[in-house]
């Protein structure tokens, strides 16, 4: 989530003096490779930055939000859409 809103503070800086808001569309063309399963809050955010994928390595049994504890796919949170990974 740091890195996330350091990208977003760039983007904030380059874009023009006239535009108020961020775009977070730059996320929907990346993919997000983690450790561990993101939280519930975390997955919920990166559903709604519209990350394309995100891959982890081992599932999270007491805070998983795609799908160990709660799926954000499919329990809320849109536009999820299929976007989590369990690699191994």
């Amino acid at each position: 989530m740091e890195a996330i809103d350091m990208v977003l503070c760039l983007w904030h800086q380059s874009s023009t003096a006239h535009s108020d808001s961020v775009s977070t569309g730059g996320f929907q063309q990346c993919d997000l490779y983690v450790s561990c399963e993101p939280c519930i809050m975390c997955a919920s955010a990166l559903s709604l930055l519209g990350f394309r994928e995100v891959y982890y390595g081992c599932g999270n049994d007491r805070f998983g939000g795609c799908g160990s504890v709660l799926d954000i796919r499919t329990d809320g949170c849109a536009p999820c859409g299929s976007r989590y990974s369990l690699l191994f």
